[in-house]
């Protein structure tokens, strides 16, 4: 009689089939799997810290806030380093900041008010420095007057010519005003 084919197959799928896990081994295998559960989830938490840690630091790496560069660092844009002279003016300029502080102070702490002393060295120089101031304030009048004319804004520049011409009138730029007033088109 013909053999079923199923049950043949069976059979030798029994027969070449090893022998099914004891009780020892299905423990192992579980003990195993438990193990490996456990390391990926201590790898897993190990390398969130890692990165937790690191990104951190290489941002402060990459992109440094309020670093002080190291003590062999030589700065190419240093300020120079102060003569003596530099350091001289400084000191006229501090005692006499403080001269007037103290002036100021014993003004302020008297009910009465006492003149500053002027000390004029020479009074040539003194009117030599009030010309000089003079045509200085003039100029600048005739610059703001240019810039104005440049700028199309003529009753702005006919004002500065003006002024110019009322307030220094014996000055030479109060002849260059009248000079460009009459250029100017009214």
């Amino acid at each position: 009689m013909p053999r079923d084919p199923l049950k043949q197959l069976l059979e030798s799928a029994d027969a070449t089939a090893a022998a099914p896990p004891t009780l020892a081994d299905l423990s192992q295998r579980v003990k195993r799997r438990h193990h490996r559960r456990r390391t990926m989830k201590t790898a897993g938490v190990a390398i969130a810290a890692i990165v937790m840690i690191a990104v951190p630091l290489l941002t402060l790496a990459m992109f440094p806030r309020h670093s002080s560069p190291p003590t062999n660092f030589v700065m190419k844009n240093r300020p120079p380093t102060p003569t003596r002279q530099d350091l001289a003016r400084l000191d006229l300029i501090a005692e006499l900041h403080e001269q007037t502080a103290d002036r100021l102070q014993r003004a302020t702490s008297s009910t009465q008010v006492q003149p500053v002393p002027v000390i004029v060295a020479d009074h040539d120089i003194v009117l030599k420095q009030v010309r000089e101031q003079r045509d200085r304030a003039a100029l600048i009048l005739i610059y703001d007057a240019d810039q104005a004319a440049r700028e199309k804004q003529t009753t702005r520049a006919l004002a500065a010519y003006r002024r110019t011409i009322e307030l220094f009138p014996q000055t030479h730029w109060a002849a260059v005003a009248r000079q460009r007033l009459k250029e100017m088109p009214t």
